[in-house]
């Protein structure tokens, strides 16, 4: 990891013994991945702490192992079809699912994105009934009376469930993605939502730019297979650039361009 903890120690540490593989993450613990379960030693009193290293690093790195791709990006079920929005930290991403949801679309996944090739299409996988939210977003899609837990303790962003008790719709089955969306929301600007594709190397590109561990990825060795999968993802999905003004009030005329740009696909 480049990120180093106040002794100098990467933050993050990985060992492989015994067919498993043993990864330390400084200040939370230590998880033992195998292939089919992961086992936690926390150090820290603090599971919160612990549940965030678990579905964020430490899941990653489990898919990785597998051959899954994990990517950053929430995704939402339209029509049957899922629809990826990959951009990094405070890029929209989750803002945009979550305006879907509000507008009767269900949830796959937020932050982080599990893809694959099945039966020769690209299928997301779905991950768990949460989002995490800022409270100016928590405020306008719950309303600002909804009292939410923090997601850790002394930090800003929330914990909203996503089901029946909770916020919109979570889809728990495997579906198609056909649809990549690359936003760039843009305070200054004032014209239209536009959606421009995006070719196959731009698309192989951007899948390994928002790459949830490509510094971890590249350090076991599994960028050459990886990037035949990012081929192959690049040949079957369509991408596309999303620019859009920023504020809530434009998020219906997304949620039509994106709908627009969806049927418009063969085969949709």
């Amino acid at each position: 990891s480049s990120i180093r903890t106040s002794d100098d120690r990467p933050a993050l540490e990985l060992d492989e013994a015994s067919g498993a593989h043993f990864l330390r993450v400084a200040g939370i613990g230590e998880f033992e991945l195998e292939e089919g379960s992961i086992t936690c030693r926390p150090w820290i009193r603090q599971p919160e702490l612990v549940e965030i290293a678990l579905l964020g690093t430490v899941l990653a790195l489990w898919l990785e192992l597998r051959g899954i791709p994990a990517i950053h990006a929430s995704a939402v079920e339209i029509d049957g079809s899922a629809v990826a929005f990959m951009a990094g930290h405070q890029g929209g991403k989750s803002s945009l699912a979550a305006a879907f949801l509000q507008m009767g679309h269900a949830l796959i996944s937020d932050d982080i994105s599990a893809l694959g090739s099945l039966e020769g299409r690209i299928q997301l996988r779905p991950s768990y009934p949460q989002m995490r939210m800022w409270p100016r977003d928590a405020a306008h899609f719950l309303g600002s009376e909804v009292r939410l837990r923090r997601l850790y303790p002394g930090g800003e962003k929330r914990r909203v469930p996503v089901g029946p008790a909770g916020f919109g719709r979570f889809c728990a089955k495997t579906i198609p993605l056909v649809l990549a969306i690359l936003p760039e929301r843009d305070a200054s600007y004032r014209g239209p939502i536009v959606l421009e594709p995006v070719g196959r190397a731009g698309a192989v590109v951007e899948l390994t730019r928002h790459s949830f561990l490509g510094r971890t990825v590249h350090a076991l060795g599994l960028a050459p297979g990886r990037f035949d999968t990012f081929a192959e993802i690049a040949r079957k999905v369509s991408f596309q650039r999303l620019r859009f003004p920023a504020g809530f009030e434009f998020l219906p005329g997304v949620e039509q361009a994106v709908i627009e740009a969806l049927r418009s696909l063969p085969g949709a």
